[in-house]
This record gives C-alpha cells, structure tokens and sequence, in this order.
C-alpha cells in the first residue's frame, strides 16, 4: 500500500525538526500530530486509516511549527550551512523596546547580543554557559536593566534566538552528533577518521580543562565543554596531549541538561582607553623612530630596530650602526614614551649589512633613489663590466 504523499511530507518535516529541536524522532512525530490535532502520532495514523488525511492547510501548519523552530530550516533564508548567519543577520541587526527602553539584537560568531543605551547583554553559544550582562558605570543609576523585570524580558528575548541559532546548528550538523545511541556514543560534528568518516565515542576530553565528558553530557551542550565552556574544536575523543605523569581527565559529575546559569552582570567603565600592549608601543616607538630619520638609511635602520617592551622597565631599542649612526639621538622615539608615561632606553648594536655600501642610505634621501644607486654600485662591482 503506498502511503498517502501527504503523510510521506509531514514524516519529512518532522525529521526537520528533531534535528532542529535534538529531540527523538518519535517525540518529533508525537509533537506534529499534536499540531494537527491528534493526541498522538499514533492516534494520527489510526485517523488516516479511517479516512482522514493531512491537507494543504496542515502542511503549511506544520511548516509554520518547523520554521518556528529553525527559521533556516525549509531553506527560504538560502542559508541551510549557517555560514551566513555566523557572522551576523543576513538581514541586519533587529530593533525593538521592552518597557520603553529600545534595544538592538544581532548575532555574532553564533552569540546573541542585545545592546540598548549604556547597556549589553551576550548570550553565548553555548547552551549552559550564563547569560553576561554589562552595564556602563556612566549609566549605572538610569540603566533600565536595573528593573528586574526588563532584564527577565531582555533574557527571555536573547534565550529565545539563542534556541534559533542552536537549531541552526544542530540541524546543520549529522543527527549522531547531537542524539546519542543506546551505548552514549556520539560522532563528532567537525573531525572527520575512521571508516565511518566520523570521529565516534561515548567519552570525550576537553584539551582546556582536562575534563572527561559523557557522549550525552557532550551533545547536550552542542560540543562546548560543560566544566570551562571550549568550543567543539577542543573536545577531542583521547586525550593524547597528557603524559604518564601528568593528572588523568576529571570525570564530570552530570548537570543540569541544557540550563543556563544566573546572569553576570557587571558594571564596567565603557571610555574608549590605549591599551598599552607591547604590540601597540612598538608600533608608536617605530613610527616615531620614522621620524626621527633623516634619509633612507636611517629609515632602514628604523625598521630594522628591535623594539622590546616590558611594563615595569619601559621600552628597549636595540640599533643597527651600519643604518642607524651611533651618535644619532631618536628624539621623536623619546618623546613619544615620555607622552606614553614610559621609559626608555638604548643599545647599538653591529651586525652584517643587509646590503654592500650602507652608507649609500646616507646620501639619499628616499627609497626609489637609493635602489636606483645601489644598483649603479653594484653593476660597477659586475665581473661582465670590465670586459666592456
């Protein structure tokens, strides 16, 4: 007996949403009948064989039920892979008010974030990690998150396209990873090996923390470690980076499934400050090393500088003699780690020239007339030249 095609659509649908809902097949079954109106899927097929049959308005019904679930879902967003939605709303960020306090939503990385004037909430990937809000200290008396009902309302709103972004995942990743087997065993949802072509097991490592994790401990935190919250990346099926000596994985007693935490919320001084980072210090020094320099080889002697940092001594320039004179003193360089409130210090230091005849550098004063002269020198110095 061939099955009613209608009935062949709505068995489809529901596989969509398991894998969105990373729920048992039959729970899935179950929860669509119920949108038809039938107790059950059994009830539901027991009606078929009375006659009764899902019709165009049932199928757009639970469509409706699968898109609500995952929006990418059915494939009208053009994005079943996620790669879009990753880095953010293919349609832009979402505005909206909650008690009369207007906030923006957007998605980044697969982390929910909701910003409002003086304010942000971020809640992350993962499905227990606790929601994090921030708010500005210059806003710290007025902030509308300080009524507990606008931030129960604002959690609820994030939690909500938390749930959309993790059926997005789930159903973009193979079923075994996010539903177990009678055993526990899950594959993972990024490594490939194997015959299977799948990475599978029910006891996972976490390469941050150390943890042991259960394959249904692993899944229902879609792949982010429960104990420190690594991303799938580091969650590895044997945990080849310990030695004989060092401590073996921490089995990790079982949680709350798929709960996030209380929020953390913070007050925190939002003005825009330089942070001092080695990185950005070496960048300034060079830069004002530039401009100490005179002609070419001094500016080759700028960039060839080694430029150390340390937040308790300040910075250390190492020169190269052959481009940067000895007597030469890096006034701007000094200046700036003086605006800085930084020390800093010299050495020289005498080494092979990059190319013959450095002090070419000190008769021109930019980088295309310099080439232009070594190469002269060079030519002059061509076994070929004094066969001419």
């Amino acid at each position: 007996m061939t099955e009613n095609s209608h009935i062949t659509t709505v068995k489809k649908l529901a596989k969509r949403y398991a894998r969105a809902t990373r729920i048992p097949q039959a729970k899935a079954l179950d929860a669509i009948a119920l949108e038809l109106g039938h107790a059950h899927w059994v009830e539901l097929k027991a009606q078929e064989k009375k006659g009764w049959s899902p019709t165009d308005d049932c199928i757009a019904a639970v469509e409706r039920m699968v898109e609500k679930s995952n929006p990418f879902a059915n494939g009208t967003h053009q994005d079943l892979g996620g790669s879009v939605r990753l880095f953010g709303d293919p349609e832009g960020p979402r505005c909206g008010t909650i008690g009369g306090a207007t906030y923006t939503l957007s998605i980044w990385q697969d982390d929910v974030n909701i910003e409002g004037e003086g304010w942000t909430i971020r809640i992350p990937e993962a499905p227990n990690a606790s929601p994090i809000v921030e708010i500005d200290e210059r806003f710290a008396n007025k902030c509308p998150l300080n009524e507990p009902d606008i931030l129960q309302k604002a959690l609820e709103i994030g939690e909500a396209e938390a749930k959309s972004v993790q059926a997005r995942i789930s159903s973009d990743w193979p079923r075994r990873s996010t539903k177990p087997d009678a055993k526990g065993v899950v594959c993972h949802p990024l490594f490939g090996g194997g015959d299977s072509g799948r990475i599978e097991s029910d006891t996972w490592f976490c390469l941050h923390c150390n943890s042991e994790i259960s394959g249904q401990q692993i899944a229902v935190n879609l792949w982010h470690c429960p104990s420190c919250g690594a991303s799938p990346v580091d969650i590895y099926s044997d945990p080849f980076w310990l030695s004989d000596k060092d401590e073996p994985p921490t089995p990790l007693l079982e949680a709350n499934e798929n709960r996030r935490g209380e929020p953390t919320v913070t007050v925190v001084d939002k003005r825009l400050k330089l942070e001092l980072s080695e990185e950005n210090v070496t960048l300034l020094i060079r830069s004002a090393l530039l401009d100490d320099a005179a002609n070419a080889g001094e500016r080759i002697g700028a960039l060839l500088a080694e430029i150390s940092y340390d937040e308790e001594f300040g910075v250390w320039v190492t020169f190269e003699t052959n481009y940067w004179p000895e007597e030469k003193e890096p006034v701007q360089a000094r200046a700036v780690a003086k605006a800085l409130g930084i020390g800093f210090d010299e050495e020289i230091m005498l080494d092979e020239p990059i190319f013959a005849w450095p002090g070419i550098g000190e008769m021109t004063n930019n980088t295309l007339e310099y080439t232009k002269t070594m190469l002269q020198a060079y030519e002059q110095q061509s076994p070929d030249k004094g066969e001419e």
